[in-house]
């Protein structure tokens, strides 16, 4: 086929372009004889140009010998093809790529290998060119005696015995050589058995001397007979381009070698020239116009001369343009394999074309016994049986090449008989002798006659000339053959006063014969009745000479019997029919004779074995028929045993009995097993092919055949190759399906159907009863995928897929990454995930993977699907999201998508860990410390060391985290909280709402954190909460909750008091509320507020700084503040302020509507009334305010150094040690001296009663 690269876009010229021009330098006598020589061809392709030369077209001798070259043209085009021509270019393009198979039919040359298969064996042909690529596998392969090239001369520079067609220059002689005798099979030369001699007269740049070619051909005078083969044809497609004569020029210097060849009976053929659009009429080239050699022009597939080709009335036509032919990898493609082919035309290819014609024709020649044949001889025959036609450009006529007229006006007319009707009756035979001739590859030569005595014929060939190899037929007078085929010699029984006929053939060449025939005569005894056949068999008779059976045939068909004597001896067996004519005589292979015939029903036959043996076992079947292209086999009583072959032909096996069919004898086979335990085993072709089997029944199909198998109990069936697919269906009880890459078997209750090596096999349980299928992996990556309705397992060549089976279990255990898919049902349906096995079930379904790497289940028809997920004994991983979840661990994962609900258990060890995802929405976490579970919606994780949940999606989501019976630890942040206890812990993160709940029991904690702004810390006995920006935090039930304002920003504590008895701590670094069985406790925040609002006793107490702090007491509410904090009291029934801290500190108390007592001494006051108590212990200065009621103050411990001062309203007094006190709005004021000292004051006018006790001055 022509590369794509030729085709290109911009296509220039005519249909054949022309390759480069490859000049011959010229002879040392230059100045004498001129220049070179040149080859008379040029390279097919896109672009055509015509042979230019620098002539003036003169018909005379020039003064000197003008260029010798190749005859290839150069590269100047005459016209550019237009862009309307290209569709049509196209066209013609790809028919001259057949142009040397039409070259081959214009000359006839394919009726002539069909009818004699003549090749030119025996004979060699020189070639004086450019060399031969001898490496070429069309060549010949090699150089030497064992090859075709088997000798040559490189005339050249090189002067050497190695003639190889080098380049650059090169591949013209092994074009040339190609069209000769190519042995490929596409590109076939006219004579593919010939030698070949190679004279290489061009160097490697294309260059020669006329001294070269002289050289040459008195080389081939000097050795004609040199080789295996004579040389008895010569080829010469060169001359020079500037002549165009009948005459030959003054300085032709190779008239004497031509005239000394011609004398040795060689064939010289010479191209014409390719010159002839330079003279415009007839003449030839040079050295075409001497008159010892055949001068060859060029035609075209049309049979009209190529426009090129220089002509005359005494040359021969013969195929010249665009043949395809060999050439050296170098002018090929070039990638090391010398296997290549290139279309050239010119002269230069006619004239080999001509050349192997001349050497068919003298192989015709000879075999007709003609002797002395010539050049002329040939010659003179080719132009007699040559087709004349009239040249359109000059108007003379000329002759073309017909070969098939040649070698037909040679061969003889049929000597006998060529067909049975009309045989050559040899009479009453004993014996005689005949000769005569094969002389076309189909003849058969016939012979008839009657048998003089009852015995063996004998025909014996005695003699064969040329390529003869005598084949033998023999047949009875109903025209039954009695003998399959012989060698040189054939026998057959034969009947007297029987007639007989006996073809003669050759099973390889044409030739003469001659064949001696005799009848030897014998004797028969009577027969043993063995009776009607089916399938019968006889064991253990003994044969000493030869033993006769009756034997009837119980149906129509092949009647075959085999003998078996593996026990020693040799017997042979033959089929008479009742007349005791040879119906047909068996053969021997091994230590088994056999022999068959076609019977009718009910007719019988006389078998005879014949031989010696002790033992023979006889099997006789009556069991396969042959009608059309139908065959047909019958099962027997027994058990039997078929099987069946397809290829190239069939062959049919029944019951160790071995039956072959060509394609064109059988298509159909129609096997029936009888009553037994019956098999039968098919083997497919190599195409693709097709079974369907059923319990009992089997089907095989393929491009040429179809096999139908019923009544077997056992069936086989053996892919051939090619994309194979095989059906296996179910019955209505319970079934069993078992599927590997290879081997795939069904079977049940009475039946088991196997295939192997088929691509796909598909295996259905429609029938009924309860089926099951397991399918396997290979070492390789295999995926199974299993759905309610169907399943499959595919890998690298193979595919097993599975419908309606109750259950399917696939299986991974040969190696391999292999992959499961379990699909749902649109019912209910429950997926279950291990790191081993995993299987997905519904109402009438259910799909088992074991040993994958992983198992992907999906639940996308509806129905409420679950999925629970197992983890291993090792570490794994559960990660739950709304669409689909996965468990992963060493070596497994199994995947859940699109479920319902899903659970993933940790129950087998490890240290395990789930997490659990949000989805856009709103979603819900809770968790279980106590159970170890928590869910995501409807995704659920249990036992697992550690669960994390993650709202990172959108929505409002909130997590609920719920404690053990032991002692459990809370943490919540802004963005992630979690819950611990003993082996578990629940991690969130991104949830809205977190919440905390120690419900079940245990010392549980809870630790919630602040974030960088402003939050809120919110505190009771079951309840905290710590929340700020985008999020909110609960405790619940907690023992103790620690909150934390460590991050930043403007941070508040609320703690609530219970209905009992509680306790309000405040620190200006933390603080905490605690009553029973609760403890609430706030660090870092820059205010906490204790509230006291339940009941109960409850009391407060606030601790100052090492900094200056103010304490303020009221009634209702209380705080302490100083630098960076505050905590606030209210509602407590008594308020404790501490200020042992140091600094310079202020306690503010303030009296109610009430009567209210202030009480201070040097180290401590308070201030109280009804429901109320504000103590301070440690200030600097306590400030006593009332407004109302009848309040009274008291100041105990006044000393002698201390000043007591007051007037108006108020009084203050200032100690010498402890803290001072001032008193404003009183109704009474009593002063108390510390006891033994005498104290003093500057009381004066006031608004209240003053007294003093003690001692005063």
């Amino acid at each position: 086929m022509r590369k794509s690269s030729q085709r290109k876009s911009n296509l220039q010229g005519r249909i054949e372009s022309l390759e480069e021009r490859v000049v011959m330098s010229a002879d040392p006598l230059a100045d004498l004889l001129g220049g070179a020589i040149e080859h008379h061809s040029f390279d097919d392709g896109p672009e055509l140009v015509h042979h230019a030369t620098d002539s003036t077209g003169s018909l005379s001798a020039p003064d000197a010998l003008p260029p010798l070259s190749q005859h290839i043209e150069d590269q100047t085009p005459d016209f550019w093809i237009t862009e309307e021509d290209r569709a049509l270019l196209e066209d013609q393009l790809d028919e001259i790529e057949q142009m040397l198979s039409s070259a081959h039919q214009l000359t006839g040359w394919n009726s002539v290998q069909t009818n004699y298969g003549f090749d030119g064996t025996g004979q060699t042909v020189a070639v004086i060119d450019s060399g031969i690529a001898y490496d070429h596998y069309a060549l010949g392969g090699g150089y030497g005696s064992n090859y075709r090239v088997v000798g040559g001369w490189d005339f050249t520079g090189e002067n050497d015995a190695d003639p190889y067609d080098d380049g650059t220059a090169g591949k013209h002689g092994s074009h040339v050589t190609g069209i000769i005798g190519s042995s490929d099979s596409t590109h076939h030369g006219v004579a593919s058995g010939v030698d070949f001699v190679g004279l290489r007269v061009f160097d490697d740049a294309g260059a020669g001397y006329f001294s070269w070619v002289e050289n040459a051909l008195r080389w081939i005078h000097d050795n004609r007979n040199a080789f295996d083969n004579p040389i008895t044809t010569v080829n010469l497609s060169l001359g020079v381009s500037s002549w165009n004569s009948e005459s030959i020029p003054s300085w032709a210097n190779l008239e004497d070698e031509f005239a000394q060849l011609e004398a040795d009976g060689i064939f010289i053929a010479v191209s014409a020239g390719n010159s002839f659009t330079s003279y415009n009429t007839t003449g030839l080239s040079y050295p075409a116009a001497s008159p010892y050699v055949v001068p060859v022009m060029s035609v075209d597939d049309s049979g009209a001369l190529s426009y090129f080709s220089q002509r005359s009335t005494r040359a021969i036509a013969g195929p010249g343009r665009s043949i395809t032919s060999t050439v050296p990898d170098y002018a090929g493609n070039n990638d090391g394999l010398a296997n290549d082919f290139r279309t050239m035309s010119g002269t230069s290819m006619a004239s080999p074309y001509v050349a192997g014609s001349s050497v068919l024709i003298r192989e015709a020649m000879e075999l007709v016994g003609m002797t002395g044949i010539t050049q002329d001889t040939i010659y003179d025959h080719m132009m007699a049986t040559a087709d004349s036609f009239v040249d359109s450009a000059t108007g003379a006529t000329f002759q073309r090449l017909n070969l098939q007229n040649a070698i037909d006006a040679l061969m003889p007319a049929d000597d006998f008989g060529s067909s049975m009707v009309d045989a050559y009756n040899m009479g009453s035979l004993s014996a005689g002798t005949m000769s005569g001739m094969i002389s076309t590859l189909s003849d058969v030569d016939y012979f008839t006659f009657t048998a003089a005595s009852t015995g063996t014929a004998t025909f014996a060939t005695t003699s064969t000339t040329h390529n003869m190899a005598a084949q033998w037929t023999a047949y009875n007078g109903q025209g039954v053959s009695v003998l399959a085929g012989g060698g040189a010699s054939a026998s057959f029984a034969v009947v007297a006063g029987q007639s007989y006929t006996v073809g003669l053939s050759s099973s390889d060449g044409l030739g003469n014969y001659s064949f001696d025939a005799s009848i030897a005569a014998d004797s028969s005894p009577a027969p043993e009745d063995w009776g009607v056949v089916t399938f019968n068999q006889h064991a253990d008779q003994s044969v000493a000479g030869e033993n006769w059976y009756r034997v009837s045939a119980s149906q129509t068909g092949y009647f075959t019997a085999l003998a078996d004597f593996s026990a020693g001896g040799a017997v042979t067996l033959e089929i008479y029919d009742t007349q005791q004519n040879l119906i047909s005589a068996g053969n021997v292979a091994g230590t088994t004779a056999r022999v068959d015939v076609d019977a009718a029903a009910g007719q019988s036959f006389l078998l005879r074995i014949q031989g010696t043996s002790g033992d023979v076992d006889v099997t006789l079947a009556n069991l396969v028929v042959h009608a059309g292209t139908t065959v047909t086999v019958a099962g027997a009583a027994g058990d039997d045993e078929v099987t069946f072959s397809a290829g190239s032909s069939f062959y049919l096996t029944v019951n160790g009995i071995g039956y072959g069919f060509s394609t064109s004898e059988a298509s159909e086979f129609q096997l029936r097993g009888g009553e037994g335990a019956n098999s039968v085993t098919l083997y497919g072709a190599a195409t693709d092919d097709i079974a369907i089997m059923l319990a009992g029944n089997t089907d095989l199909t393929g491009a040429n055949y179809a096999v139908s198998a019923v009544g077997f109990g056992t069936a086989t069936v053996h892919g051939g190759g090619g994309n194979d697919r095989a059906y296996l269906f179910d019955t209505a009880g319970d079934d069993e399906f078992v599927g590997t890459s290879d081997i795939r078997r069904m079977e049940g209750a009475g039946y088991q159907n196997t295939v192997q090596a088929f691509d796909r096999v598909d295996a259905y349980a429609t029938a009924g009863g309860n089926d099951q299928a397991y399918l396997y992996d290979t070492a390789g990556n295999d995926q199974f995928f299993g759905k309610s309705e169907f399943s499959w397992m595919q890998g690298a060549g193979y595919l097993n897929f599975v419908k309606s089976f109750d259950r399917v279990e696939a299986y991974s255990t040969a190696g391999g990454s292999d992959r499961a898919y379990l699909y749902d049902s649109a019912g209910d349906d429950t997926f279950v995930g291990r790191s081993d096995s995993s299987w997905l079930e519904g109402g009438n379904f259910f799909n088992y993977a074991e040993g994958f790497d992983r198992v992907d289940a999906y639940a996308t028809a509806g129905g409420y699907d679950q999925a629970r997920m197992y983890d291993s004994a090792g570490n794994d991983q559960f990660y739950g999201k709304s669409e689909f979840s996965w468990m992963q661990g060493s070596g497994y994962l199994t995947f859940a998508q699109g479920f319902t609900r899903v659970d993933g258990y940790s129950t087998a060890g490890g240290n395990d860990r789930a997490y659990l995802f949000d989805t856009a929405g709103d979603d819900y976490f809770v968790y279980y410390g106590e159970s170890d579970y928590g869910r995501m919606n409807s995704t659920y994780a249990r036992g697992f060391s550690r669960l994390d949940a993650i709202a990172t999606a959108g929505g409002l989501d909130r997590a609920i985290l719920y404690d053990s019976a032991g002692d459990d630890r809370f943490y919540s942040k802004s963005e992630f909280s979690w819950i611990q206890g003993a082996g578990y812990l629940a991690f969130t993160q991104g949830f809205d709402q977190v919440e905390g709940n120690a419900a079940v029991g245990g010392n549980d904690r809870a630790f919630m954190y602040d974030t960088a702004g402003d939050d809120l810390f919110y505190g009771t006995s079951d309840l905290s909460r710590m929340q700020g920006a985008g999020y909110v935090n609960y405790a619940r039930n907690f023992d103790r909750v620690d909150g934390y304002a460590t991050a930043g920003g403007n941070d508040r504590a609320y703690l609530y008091d219970t209905a009992g008895d509680d306790r309000f701590y405040g620190k200006s670094e933390f603080s905490w509320m605690q009553g029973s069985g609760y403890l609430l406790f706030a660090q870092g925040f820059d205010r906490v507020d204790g509230y006291a609002l339940a009941g109960g006793a409850d009391r407060a107490f606030f601790y100052d700084t090492a900094g200056d702090d103010q304490f303020y007491g009221k009634s209702d509410f209380s705080w302490m503040q100083g630098a960076g904090y505050l905590n606030f009291a209210q509602g407590f029934d008594r308020v404790d302020a501490y200020a042992t801290s140091g600094g310079n500190d202020t306690a503010l108390l303030w009296d109610t509507v009430g009567n209210d007592q202030f009480f201070g001494k040097s180290d401590f006051s308070w201030m109280q009334g009804s429901g109320f108590l504000n103590f301070a212990q440690g200030f600097d200065l306590v400030e006593a305010t009332f407004s109302s009621g009848n309040d009274s103050a008291t100041l105990f411990d006044v000393a002698a150094a201390d000043t007591l001062s007051g007037s108006g309203s108020a009084a203050s007094l200032d100690r010498a040690v402890g803290g001072d006190a001032n008193v404003d709005g009183m109704d009474n004021l009593t002063a108390i001296s510390r006891s033994g000292e005498t104290s003093s004051h500057s009381v004066g006018a006031t608004d209240y009663a003053f007294a003093t006790v003690g001692s005063w001055s």
